[in-house]
């Protein structure tokens, strides 16, 4: 129990800045969290459920990365826990940029075609989802 204390505590108190990739998501996953509420406020659509439900998703993925990070990168798998974090990091980042063009935020052009995309197959699906209930 003690070894995995000192994994962790070295981690946090010494190893922390070293670890961009998993500041990034920290920070990408608030940055969403920020601009989905923003979002739902600025269109009238601020649901509690909807704000409960995404706060417990993201906080539960933070706590995961939190604990396991730490850990595989002290047993020298943290490559691969990189690239996952990358892949999630990447995620976030988009539904960041979607947020923000629903907010009506500047966005170049060749990303908001891209996000134009992305929303033309959100509302396919959600069409489907109702067509199923």
């Amino acid at each position: 129990m003690n070894e995995l204390l000192e994994i962790y505590r070295g981690f946090y108190f010494f190893n922390i800045t070293d670890n961009l990739v998993y500041l990034g998501l920290i920070v990408a996953v608030t940055f969403d969290i920020i601009l989905g509420v923003g979002r739902a406020w600025a269109q009238n659509d601020y649901n509690s459920r909807k704000f409960r439900e995404g706060l417990v998703m993201h906080g539960l993925l933070v706590l995961c990365v939190t604990l396991v990070y730490p850990f595989l990168q002290a047993k020298a798998l943290h490559f691969a826990v990189d690239g996952f974090l990358i892949m999630l990091s990447l995620s976030y980042l988009s539904s960041i940029l979607i947020n923000w063009k629903k907010m009506g935020g500047w966005i170049p052009n060749g990303i908001e075609q891209w996000i134009d995309s992305k929303l033309q197959k959100e509302v396919i699906n959600k069409t489907k989802e109702k067509d199923y209930e």
